[in-house]
C-alpha cells in the first residue's frame, strides 16, 4: 500500500505540473495544489515513504517557480488596456489609405492579445485587456475587419480542438478590402481558457 501511495503521489506530482505547463499556465489555484501535493510527498519521501520522492518534489517544485518567473517577466513587459481603448487602435489602423497590409491577432496562453501591424515594430505587442474575454475581443475585432465568419468559425473551432492559431488578416491589392485566415502558432502552441466566459469555457 505505501509503495503505491508513493507512486500516486509520484504521478500526481508530474500530472499537475504538465497541466501547468501544457494547459492552464501558472495561477495560484494550480501552484497552490502543487504545493500541498509536494508537501505530502515531501513528508512520506522523508518518513515512511520511498526516499526517491524527495528528488521528486523539488525537481516539480523547481520546474514550477521557473514558470512563474517566466511569466511574472513576461507580464512585467506587458501593456495593459481597456478592450474599448485597444478596438479603437486597431479599426482605426485598418481604416487608413496608407495604414497596415497587414494585422496579426492571437491569444497568447496566458491570455494577454498580441496584436502586430498597428505600430512600426516588427515583433508582436502584449495587450492585457482590463476586462472581457480576450478571445471573444480578437473574434470580435477580426469580424469588425475582415467581415470574415468563416475564417472566426475556424479559429473558434481549432481553439476547442487545444490548437492556438493566429489570425492573419490581410488588405487586398486590387479591391482593398480584408480578408482573414488562419496561421499556425510558432512559439507555445498552448491555448488560453478562459473562465467565465460562455462561448469559450475553460
Amino acid at each position: 500500500m505505501g509503495t503505491f501511495l508513493d507512486i500516486t503521489l509520484a504521478v500526481a506530482l508530474v500530472l499537475l505540473l504538465g497541466r501547468t505547463t501544457f494547459r492552464r499556465g501558472p495561477n495560484a489555484g494550480s501552484m497552490a495544489l502543487i504545493v500541498v501535493v509536494g508537501g505530502i510527498a515531501l513528508w512520506r519521501g522523508l518518513g515512511p515513504g520511498a526516499g526517491w520522492l524527495v528528488p521528486v518534489v523539488f525537481a516539480v517544485l523547481a520546474l514550477a517557480l521557473l514558470q512563474v518567473a517566466l511569466a511574472v517577466a513576461v507580464l512585467g513587459r506587458v501593456r495593459v488596456a481597456a478592450p474599448a481603448e485597444l478596438r479603437g487602435e486597431i479599426l482605426a489602423a485598418a481604416e487608413r489609405a496608407d495604414g497596415p497590409r497587414l494585422l496579426v491577432l492571437a491569444v497568447a496562453p496566458f491570455g494577454t492579445v498580441l496584436v502586430q501591424g498597428i505600430a512600426d515594430e516588427p515583433v508582436s505587442t502584449s495587450v492585457r485587456l482590463t476586462e472581457g474575454c480576450p478571445i471573444c475581443f480578437v473574434e470580435g475585432v477580426a469580424l469588425a475587419v475582415a467581415e470574415d465568419g468563416s475564417a472566426v468559425d475556424d479559429y473558434r473551432g481549432r481553439l476547442a480542438e487545444g490548437a492556438n492559431q493566429l489570425l492573419r488578416l490581410s488588405r487586398g491589392v486590387i479591391d482593398d478590402r480584408w480578408q482573414a485566415e488562419l496561421r499556425p502558432v510558432s512559439g507555445p502552441r498552448k491555448t488560453f481558457r478562459p473562465v467565465a466566459c460562455p462561448v469559450h469555457p475553460g
